[in-house]
């Protein structure tokens, strides 16, 4: 967490503040998404007929050495009518009552089967509502359409809701989509309402899918960001690991694992091997493993794909809870337990689902988030 990063507005020489979060729970070392580098914030509640306005943009509670760029500051009259999709989710049907997250690429094998409540592969939308404009948001509402190679295949609609001015609400499609044919899906998420809109581009987004034959990809296949286990206490050991769950749902069986390697120090030797878990009895057991790998300039910044080591059993996956992890060894000098020495990549586009830590040094696994 890199502190707080805020705009405060007075209309009383500082007496009072009114304070607006424009931290949007981006991390530390992470750039600015690009959804939120173009933003708009309604100050009519504090400043409307105000002689005396004040914008102060504050900063506190962060760590040292760490920065922030403001460009292009505008002061515009407020909006009419401005209807915003602040938010958006897609979650993927488990079968078992509950969603597991976004999910980008999926086998359609594992997907159309009856779950314990549900059927697993459904898509559910939902999105996050702000009335930003003066004037109420009649009848709003979060419009969704599937696109397959261009066609429009499936299209519904949240229930209406009129949403106050400067006031937000949640929106969510009751109905799922579930894929019934290998290939690329769009969803377009739409916030509409009566009102005629003033500012349409803050009303979508669209988000993807992929129906495969073979791969299961939590994530697109971009990497923003990258991780180890060193900025958590315990961590930064040899042996460690950075994972993603995966439930299989019908049997299958597996060839290899992917990730991105994004850095790491040569002077420390780093070596990396994939590892597949298979959660028996509440416990993550090694189930199969790749080769170890150096890392060098052939593996930086690539996607590395590595078979796992058969034997003509273990491959054959039954149903249940997998988790795909990168494990780490790496020397230092200073300390006994060793290093990672290296980085995974990671999308922090997608929403964030199942994302595993485990620290060699006390044998524990976390959730990261």
């Amino acid at each position: 967490n890199v502190g707080n990063l805020e705009m405060l507005v007075t209309t009383d020489e500082g007496v009072h503040f009114a304070t607006y979060d424009l931290q949007y729970k981006i991390a530390a070392n992470n750039g600015t998404p690009s959804r939120y580098r173009n933003v708009e914030i309604n100050i009519t509640d504090v400043a409307a007929g105000s002689p005396n306005v004040q914008v102060r943009f504050y900063w506190h509670g962060g760590n040292n050495y760490y920065f922030w760029f403001l460009d292009d500051l505008k002061l515009v009259e407020g909006y009419e009518n401005d209807l915003v999709l602040e938010d958006y989710w897609l979650d993927f049907d488990g079968g078992a009552g509950e969603t597991i997250g976004q999910i980008n690429y999926w086998p359609l094998s594992q997907m159309g089967i009856a779950g314990e409540v549900s059927t697993i592969g459904g898509n559910y939308f939902k999105g996050a509502l702000l009335n930003s404009g003066n004037a109420d948001s009649e009848n709003a509402k979060l419009q969704v359409k599937v696109l397959k190679n261009g066609t429009e295949i499936f299209s519904d609609a949240s229930a209406a809701n009129t949403i106050w001015t400067l006031e937000r609400d949640t929106a969510e499609v009751t109905n799922p989509y579930i894929a019934s044919d290998y290939g690329d899906y769009r969803f377009d998420y739409t916030a509409v309402c009566d009102n005629n809109e003033e500012v349409p581009g803050n009303n979508t987004t669209s988000l993807y899918f992929t129906a495969t034959d073979t791969l299961f990809h939590r994530a697109d296949f971009s990497a923003e960001s990258s991780s180890n286990t060193g900025g958590w206490v315990g961590g930064d050991n040899a042996g460690d690991m950075v994972a993603v769950e995966y439930p299989i749902y019908a049997p299958c069986e597996i060839n290899s694992m992917t990730a991105y390697i994004s850095s790491y120090d040569a002077t420390r030797s780093p070596s990396f091997q994939y590892v597949l878990l298979k959660t028996i009895d509440d416990v993550r057991e090694e189930w199969m493993v790749s080769d170890v790998m150096d890392c060098d300039s052939t593996t930086k910044g690539c996607y590395v794909t590595l078979p796992v080591a058969k034997d003509g059993e273990t491959e054959f996956l039954e149903p249940g809870t997998y988790t795909a992890a990168v494990r780490m060894w790496a020397t230092d000098a200073s300390d006994t337990n060793g290093a990672n020495g290296m980085s995974v990549g990671y999308d922090v586009t997608t929403k964030p689902s199942g994302t595993l830590m485990y620290q060699s040094v006390g044998g524990t696994w976390y959730g990261t988030g």
